[in-house]
């Protein structure tokens, strides 16, 4: 079968609107006030707490669809892009509050070039198994959202606890790179 394309998959999932996307659409429509409170030193407080609803809504929606069978290409597409935001647009705006840039940019090029990864091998059906996440990225993603939270409610040494996340975030990227050149050498000699 010829890949369509994911608009196309989109119109064709019958299992759009399960409850686990509309978590994840609900956990979308957070980011505009989230980026608000943020940016409002009287309102960080609002910010953590709209940002730990948030993360809870991300482990929801991942339990209850493989709990409740409710998978679908809708959420394969939707969940993986409200996750990279509720890590990537609070970091940007916690540089002003003190994080470093430069460890706000070592996340950033994590999580594109595995999101970039993932989006050949989604490309590739025959692939499309091994893009699943693994331990060490549930990991990395408990990680970021511990230290963006304890960040946010004002813990004293940000960039200590945004180092611990930026270091798994590191080792789980690497750990997608031996996966990702593994499925590449195979694939480039069994052609």
């Amino acid at each position: 079968m010829e890949n369509q394309g994911f608009l196309t998959t989109i119109t064709k999932d019958k299992k759009k609107w399960t409850f686990p996307n509309l978590l994840t659409v609900t956990r979308m429509m957070v980011f505009a006030p989230l980026i608000l409170y943020l940016m409002l030193d009287d309102k960080m407080a609002q910010a953590g707490y709209l940002y730990v609803i948030a993360a809870i809504t991300d482990w929801l929606d991942g339990k209850i669809a493989r709990g409740w069978k409710q998978q679908s290409e809708t959420g394969e597409l939707l969940d993986p892009i409200a996750d990279k935001l509720l890590v990537l647009l609070p970091l940007i705006v916690l540089i002003q509050h003190g994080v470093w840039w430069w460890l706000v940019a070592l996340i950033f090029i994590r999580e594109i070039g595995v999101t970039l990864g993932r989006m050949y091998i989604n490309g590739k059906p025959e692939l499309k198994p091994a893009a699943k996440v693994t331990y060490l990225g549930k990991l990395k993603a408990t990680f970021q959202y511990a230290a963006i939270i304890l960040v946010i409610f004002g813990f004293s040494y940000p960039n200590a606890i945004m180092s611990v996340a930026a270091f798994f975030t590191v080792w789980s990227g690497i750990d997608y790179l031996i996966i990702f050149w593994r499925l590449f050498k195979k694939v480039a000699f069994s052609s």
